[in-house]
Protein backbone atom coordinates (compact mmCIF):
# COMPACT_ATOMS: atom_id res chain seq x y z
CA UNK A 1 0.00 0.00 0.00
CA UNK A 2 2.81 2.52 0.83
CA UNK A 3 4.54 1.65 -2.31
CA UNK A 4 1.32 2.36 -4.16
CA UNK A 5 0.75 5.87 -2.64
CA UNK A 6 4.57 6.43 -3.04
CA UNK A 7 3.81 5.86 -7.07
CA UNK A 8 0.98 8.07 -6.84
CA UNK A 9 2.54 11.09 -5.24
CA UNK A 10 5.30 10.80 -8.03
CA UNK A 11 3.25 10.80 -10.77
CA UNK A 12 1.61 13.68 -9.14
CA UNK A 13 4.62 15.37 -8.83
CA UNK A 14 5.93 14.73 -12.52
CA UNK A 15 2.11 16.28 -13.96
CA UNK A 16 2.25 19.16 -11.99
CA UNK A 17 6.08 20.01 -13.49
CA UNK A 18 4.71 19.39 -16.70
CA UNK A 19 1.83 21.60 -16.53
CA UNK A 20 4.37 24.19 -15.49
CA UNK A 21 6.64 23.99 -18.35
CA UNK A 22 3.79 23.89 -20.71
CA UNK A 23 2.44 27.39 -18.96
CA UNK A 24 5.83 28.77 -19.47
CA UNK A 25 6.13 27.77 -22.97
CA UNK A 26 2.87 29.02 -23.91
CA UNK A 27 2.43 32.15 -21.90
CA UNK A 28 -0.66 31.19 -20.86
CA UNK A 29 -2.99 31.68 -24.29
CA UNK A 30 -0.40 29.49 -27.00
CA UNK A 31 1.31 32.31 -28.01
CA UNK A 32 4.94 33.50 -27.43
CA UNK A 33 5.50 36.56 -25.28
CA UNK A 34 7.81 39.35 -26.35
CA UNK A 35 9.68 42.15 -24.39
CA UNK A 36 7.91 45.62 -25.26
CA UNK A 37 10.53 48.18 -26.96
CA UNK A 38 11.81 50.69 -24.95
CA UNK A 39 9.36 53.93 -25.46
CA UNK A 40 11.04 56.78 -27.45
CA UNK A 41 11.60 60.01 -25.21
CA UNK A 42 9.07 62.55 -26.26
CA UNK A 43 10.08 65.12 -28.99
CA UNK A 44 7.79 68.34 -28.54
CA UNK A 45 6.88 69.77 -25.66
CA UNK A 46 3.65 71.69 -25.03
CA UNK A 47 3.05 74.99 -26.58
CA UNK A 48 0.92 75.92 -23.69
CA UNK A 49 3.87 75.81 -21.48
CA UNK A 50 5.62 78.79 -23.03
CA UNK A 51 3.31 81.26 -21.38
CA UNK A 52 4.47 79.93 -18.06
CA UNK A 53 8.28 79.76 -18.79
CA UNK A 54 7.81 83.26 -18.19
CA UNK A 55 6.10 83.87 -14.95
CA UNK A 56 7.58 80.01 -13.65
CA UNK A 57 9.99 80.98 -11.15
CA UNK A 58 12.83 78.74 -12.98
CA UNK A 59 16.13 79.45 -13.25
CA UNK A 60 17.94 76.43 -13.64
CA UNK A 61 18.16 74.10 -16.00
CA UNK A 62 17.16 71.14 -14.42
CA UNK A 63 13.91 73.25 -13.07
CA UNK A 64 13.06 74.04 -16.64
CA UNK A 65 13.14 70.84 -17.83
CA UNK A 66 11.53 69.89 -15.16
CA UNK A 67 8.73 72.24 -16.65
CA UNK A 68 8.83 71.19 -20.07
CA UNK A 69 8.74 67.50 -19.61
CA UNK A 70 11.10 66.22 -22.73
CA UNK A 71 15.04 66.26 -23.38
CA UNK A 72 15.93 69.78 -24.32
CA UNK A 73 18.78 69.46 -26.95
CA UNK A 74 22.07 70.85 -25.27
CA UNK A 75 24.53 73.47 -26.75
CA UNK A 76 27.97 73.68 -24.51
CA UNK A 77 30.60 75.38 -25.29
CA UNK A 78 32.92 78.52 -24.61
CA UNK A 79 30.65 80.70 -26.12
CA UNK A 80 27.17 79.45 -25.58
CA UNK A 81 25.45 77.68 -22.79
CA UNK A 82 22.35 76.85 -24.19
CA UNK A 83 19.49 74.25 -24.27
CA UNK A 84 16.42 74.20 -27.11
CA UNK A 85 13.31 73.27 -26.91
CA UNK A 86 10.75 72.36 -29.55
CA UNK A 87 7.16 72.42 -29.96
CA UNK A 88 4.99 70.82 -32.05
CA UNK A 89 3.17 74.03 -33.58
CA UNK A 90 6.85 74.82 -35.09
CA UNK A 91 8.08 77.17 -32.64
CA UNK A 92 11.06 76.82 -30.30
CA UNK A 93 12.22 78.14 -27.44
CA UNK A 94 16.25 79.01 -26.94
CA UNK A 95 16.95 79.34 -23.31
CA UNK A 96 20.70 80.45 -22.81
CA UNK A 97 22.67 80.66 -19.78
CA UNK A 98 24.82 82.24 -17.97
CA UNK A 99 28.09 80.25 -17.97
CA UNK A 100 28.06 79.96 -13.77
CA UNK A 101 25.22 78.07 -12.88
CA UNK A 102 24.10 80.42 -9.70
CA UNK A 103 22.87 83.34 -12.25
CA UNK A 104 20.39 80.98 -14.29
CA UNK A 105 19.00 82.06 -17.53
CA UNK A 106 20.59 84.88 -19.12
CA UNK A 107 18.33 85.52 -21.86
CA UNK A 108 15.02 83.59 -23.40
CA UNK A 109 13.96 83.80 -27.41
CA UNK A 110 11.12 82.07 -28.98
CA UNK A 111 11.15 81.65 -32.73
CA UNK A 112 9.89 80.16 -35.45
CA UNK A 113 11.56 76.92 -36.75
CA UNK A 114 13.27 76.74 -40.61
CA UNK A 115 12.15 73.99 -42.39
CA UNK A 116 15.12 72.12 -43.30
CA UNK A 117 14.34 71.30 -47.03
CA UNK A 118 14.58 75.13 -47.51
CA UNK A 119 18.49 75.23 -47.26
CA UNK A 120 18.82 74.29 -50.65
CA UNK A 121 17.14 77.63 -51.72
CA UNK A 122 19.27 79.38 -50.51
CA UNK A 123 23.01 80.78 -50.73
CA UNK A 124 26.07 83.26 -50.36
CA UNK A 125 24.80 86.35 -51.47
CA UNK A 126 21.41 86.66 -51.39
CA UNK A 127 20.25 89.56 -49.31
CA UNK A 128 18.94 89.18 -46.09
CA UNK A 129 15.48 90.51 -47.58
CA UNK A 130 15.29 87.48 -49.94
CA UNK A 131 16.68 84.73 -47.33
CA UNK A 132 13.92 85.83 -45.14
CA UNK A 133 11.10 85.63 -47.56
CA UNK A 134 12.54 82.08 -48.36
CA UNK A 135 12.11 81.42 -44.98
CA UNK A 136 8.48 82.35 -45.09
CA UNK A 137 9.34 85.75 -42.92
CA UNK A 138 11.07 83.87 -40.55
CA UNK A 139 13.48 87.40 -39.66
CA UNK A 140 15.98 84.61 -37.24
CA UNK A 141 17.81 86.66 -34.10
CA UNK A 142 20.76 88.90 -34.37
CA UNK A 143 23.53 87.55 -32.27
CA UNK A 144 26.24 90.83 -32.48
CA UNK A 145 26.08 94.38 -31.79
CA UNK A 146 26.45 95.38 -35.66
CA UNK A 147 24.18 97.32 -37.82
CA UNK A 148 24.53 93.95 -40.05
CA UNK A 149 26.32 90.90 -38.30
CA UNK A 150 25.77 87.46 -37.42
CA UNK A 151 21.94 86.10 -37.20
CA UNK A 152 20.97 82.79 -35.51
CA UNK A 153 18.02 80.77 -36.80
CA UNK A 154 16.39 77.14 -35.05
CA UNK A 155 16.21 74.25 -37.77
CA UNK A 156 12.85 71.90 -37.23
CA UNK A 157 15.72 68.79 -36.59
CA UNK A 158 17.15 71.05 -33.50
CA UNK A 159 20.34 72.15 -35.28
CA UNK A 160 21.33 75.90 -35.34
CA UNK A 161 21.91 77.63 -38.70
CA UNK A 162 23.95 80.77 -38.56
CA UNK A 163 24.15 83.41 -41.28
CA UNK A 164 26.71 86.50 -41.63
CA UNK A 165 25.49 89.55 -43.16
CA UNK A 166 27.64 91.98 -44.52
CA UNK A 167 27.91 94.67 -46.73
CA UNK A 168 24.03 95.98 -46.34
CA UNK A 169 22.21 92.70 -45.27
CA UNK A 170 24.24 90.20 -47.93
CA UNK A 171 25.13 86.24 -46.82
CA UNK A 172 28.91 86.11 -46.93
CA UNK A 173 28.77 83.40 -44.90
CA UNK A 174 26.14 80.60 -43.56
CA UNK A 175 27.16 77.63 -41.29
CA UNK A 176 25.20 75.03 -39.46
CA UNK A 177 26.08 73.85 -35.51
CA UNK A 178 24.57 70.76 -34.17
CA UNK A 179 24.65 69.70 -30.73
CA UNK A 180 27.66 67.50 -30.57
CA UNK A 181 29.76 70.58 -32.05
CA UNK A 182 30.11 69.74 -35.66
CA UNK A 183 29.83 72.90 -37.89
CA UNK A 184 28.75 72.19 -41.41
CA UNK A 185 30.04 75.04 -43.89
CA UNK A 186 27.53 75.80 -46.77
CA UNK A 187 28.61 77.59 -49.18
CA UNK A 188 32.32 78.60 -49.42
CA UNK A 189 34.69 76.34 -47.75
CA UNK A 190 36.52 78.75 -45.06
CA UNK A 191 39.42 80.18 -45.28
CA UNK A 192 42.27 82.12 -43.39
CA UNK A 193 42.28 86.21 -44.04
CA UNK A 194 45.49 87.13 -45.38
CA UNK A 195 46.63 90.60 -45.05
CA UNK A 196 49.48 92.80 -46.20
CA UNK A 197 50.76 96.47 -45.82
CA UNK A 198 53.00 96.16 -49.20
CA UNK A 199 50.58 96.89 -52.35
CA UNK A 200 53.69 95.10 -54.88
CA UNK A 201 53.10 91.78 -52.36
CA UNK A 202 49.76 91.93 -52.21
CA UNK A 203 49.08 92.16 -56.25
CA UNK A 204 52.07 89.76 -56.51
CA UNK A 205 50.25 87.33 -53.64
CA UNK A 206 46.84 87.74 -56.37
CA UNK A 207 49.10 87.01 -59.22
CA UNK A 208 50.22 83.64 -57.88
CA UNK A 209 47.15 82.65 -56.62
CA UNK A 210 44.03 83.24 -58.81
CA UNK A 211 44.10 82.39 -62.34
CA UNK A 212 41.08 84.80 -63.61
CA UNK A 213 41.15 88.80 -64.25
CA UNK A 214 42.07 90.29 -61.25
CA UNK A 215 40.80 94.05 -60.17
CA UNK A 216 43.08 96.26 -58.46
CA UNK A 217 42.67 100.41 -57.79
CA UNK A 218 45.41 102.38 -59.13
CA UNK A 219 45.90 105.45 -56.84
CA UNK A 220 46.06 108.93 -59.26
CA UNK A 221 46.17 110.96 -56.07
CA UNK A 222 49.53 112.07 -53.75
CA UNK A 223 47.76 112.85 -51.17
CA UNK A 224 46.59 109.41 -50.47
CA UNK A 225 48.69 106.06 -49.98
CA UNK A 226 48.10 102.04 -49.45
CA UNK A 227 47.75 100.87 -46.03
CA UNK A 228 46.62 97.59 -46.53
CA UNK A 229 45.18 94.58 -48.70
CA UNK A 230 43.35 91.80 -47.20
CA UNK A 231 42.29 88.48 -49.07
CA UNK A 232 39.63 87.07 -46.67
CA UNK A 233 37.02 84.37 -48.60
CA UNK A 234 34.46 86.63 -49.55
CA UNK A 235 36.55 89.36 -51.10
CA UNK A 236 39.67 90.78 -51.78
CA UNK A 237 39.76 94.57 -49.99
CA UNK A 238 42.12 97.60 -50.39
CA UNK A 239 42.37 100.25 -48.14
CA UNK A 240 43.85 103.43 -49.27
CA UNK A 241 44.43 106.55 -46.54
CA UNK A 242 46.10 109.65 -45.73
CA UNK A 243 49.47 110.16 -47.03
CA UNK A 244 50.19 112.15 -44.13
CA UNK A 245 49.02 109.71 -41.41
CA UNK A 246 49.18 106.02 -40.49
CA UNK A 247 46.99 103.31 -39.18
CA UNK A 248 48.09 104.45 -35.73
CA UNK A 249 46.36 107.92 -36.04
CA UNK A 250 42.28 108.02 -36.17
CA UNK A 251 43.01 110.95 -39.24
CA UNK A 252 43.86 107.77 -41.20
CA UNK A 253 40.48 106.12 -40.95
CA UNK A 254 38.55 108.94 -41.28
CA UNK A 255 40.46 108.81 -44.92
CA UNK A 256 40.34 106.07 -45.84
CA UNK A 257 39.23 104.65 -49.20
CA UNK A 258 37.84 101.23 -49.01
CA UNK A 259 37.44 99.17 -51.99
CA UNK A 260 35.89 95.55 -51.86
CA UNK A 261 36.22 93.35 -55.16
CA UNK A 262 33.61 90.31 -54.60
CA UNK A 263 34.68 86.78 -55.07
CA UNK A 264 31.38 85.27 -53.90
CA UNK A 265 28.12 85.76 -55.66
CA UNK A 266 26.98 89.36 -54.51
CA UNK A 267 25.84 90.34 -57.63
CA UNK A 268 26.00 94.37 -59.19
CA UNK A 269 21.68 94.47 -59.71
CA UNK A 270 21.14 92.82 -56.44
CA UNK A 271 22.88 95.54 -54.34
CA UNK A 272 21.34 98.06 -57.00
CA UNK A 273 18.02 96.73 -56.11
CA UNK A 274 18.54 96.65 -52.53
CA UNK A 275 19.38 100.71 -52.59
CA UNK A 276 16.67 101.57 -54.53
CA UNK A 277 13.61 99.61 -52.41
CA UNK A 278 14.91 101.56 -49.48
CA UNK A 279 13.07 104.83 -48.10
CA UNK A 280 15.40 108.03 -48.71
CA UNK A 281 18.44 106.25 -50.64
CA UNK A 282 18.74 107.62 -54.13
CA UNK A 283 20.91 105.69 -56.45
CA UNK A 284 22.36 107.63 -59.28
CA UNK A 285 23.78 106.09 -62.30
CA UNK A 286 26.70 106.88 -63.78
CA UNK A 287 26.79 105.18 -66.16
CA UNK A 288 26.47 101.70 -67.63
CA UNK A 289 27.44 99.29 -64.76
CA UNK A 290 28.41 102.26 -62.50
CA UNK A 291 26.27 103.54 -59.51
CA UNK A 292 26.58 105.95 -57.18
CA UNK A 293 24.52 105.58 -53.64
CA UNK A 294 25.05 109.44 -52.49
CA UNK A 295 23.50 108.53 -48.74
CA UNK A 296 26.27 105.80 -48.18
CA UNK A 297 28.89 107.49 -50.07
CA UNK A 298 29.69 104.24 -52.03
CA UNK A 299 29.46 103.49 -55.41
CA UNK A 300 28.92 100.19 -57.04
CA UNK A 301 31.28 98.35 -60.08
CA UNK A 302 30.02 96.12 -62.09
CA UNK A 303 32.10 93.03 -62.51
CA UNK A 304 31.17 90.43 -64.74
CA UNK A 305 28.48 90.48 -62.47
CA UNK A 306 29.38 90.40 -59.42
CA UNK A 307 29.86 93.92 -57.39
CA UNK A 308 32.84 95.78 -56.89
CA UNK A 309 31.98 98.70 -54.01
CA UNK A 310 34.16 101.88 -53.54
CA UNK A 311 33.41 103.70 -49.80
CA UNK A 312 34.71 107.46 -50.20
CA UNK A 313 35.88 108.64 -47.17
CA UNK A 314 33.89 110.42 -44.72
CA UNK A 315 35.81 113.48 -44.82
CA UNK A 316 34.85 113.88 -48.83
CA UNK A 317 31.25 112.74 -48.18
CA UNK A 318 29.07 115.26 -48.97
CA UNK A 319 26.24 114.13 -46.12
CA UNK A 320 28.82 114.24 -43.39
CA UNK A 321 29.30 118.21 -43.06
CA UNK A 322 30.70 117.62 -39.33
CA UNK A 323 33.28 115.71 -40.63
CA UNK A 324 34.22 118.57 -43.11
CA UNK A 325 35.97 122.20 -42.85
CA UNK A 326 36.47 125.03 -45.19
CA UNK A 327 39.87 123.56 -46.18
CA UNK A 328 38.44 120.20 -47.07
CA UNK A 329 38.29 119.64 -50.44
CA UNK A 330 35.33 119.19 -52.95
CA UNK A 331 33.28 116.52 -51.92
CA UNK A 332 33.10 113.43 -53.90
CA UNK A 333 29.70 113.04 -55.40
CA UNK A 334 30.09 112.01 -59.07
CA UNK A 335 31.94 109.16 -60.54
CA UNK A 336 34.60 112.13 -62.10
CA UNK A 337 35.18 113.40 -58.94
CA UNK A 338 35.95 110.11 -58.03
CA UNK A 339 38.24 109.21 -61.00
CA UNK A 340 40.53 111.99 -59.38
CA UNK A 341 41.80 109.85 -56.49
CA UNK A 342 41.69 106.58 -57.92
CA UNK A 343 40.18 104.32 -61.22
CA UNK A 344 39.80 100.51 -61.30
CA UNK A 345 41.53 98.82 -63.42
CA UNK A 346 41.31 94.58 -64.63
CA UNK A 347 45.26 92.97 -64.85
CA UNK A 348 44.70 90.51 -67.42
CA UNK A 349 46.30 87.47 -65.93
CA UNK A 350 48.57 85.38 -68.72
CA UNK A 351 46.95 82.25 -69.61
CA UNK A 352 43.43 83.48 -69.10
CA UNK A 353 42.69 84.70 -72.52
CA UNK A 354 40.16 82.20 -74.46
Amino acid sequence: MKRLLALILVLCMCTAVLSSCTSCDSGGDGEVETPSAPTEPKKYADPKLIKRLQTYSCSTRKEVKELFGVEPINYDDKYDKADVYMFDDGRAVYIEYYHNESQGIMNTKVEEMIDTTLLDQIKEGYSYDKITEIFGGIKGTMTTSMYWGLYRYVLNDGRLLYINYDQCAFATGMRITSADGKTEILGTPAQEAKAFDDFDLFKQHLIENYKENIVIPKLLSSEYKFGKGIDSRECFTYAFGTASYGWEDKEFYDGLFTVEVYKIDILYEDMVDFYKTKENEEVIECREGVSFVKEWGRFLFNNNGRVITVDIPTTLREDMPWNRDENSPPAITTLEELEKYLVIEYLDLPGTEE
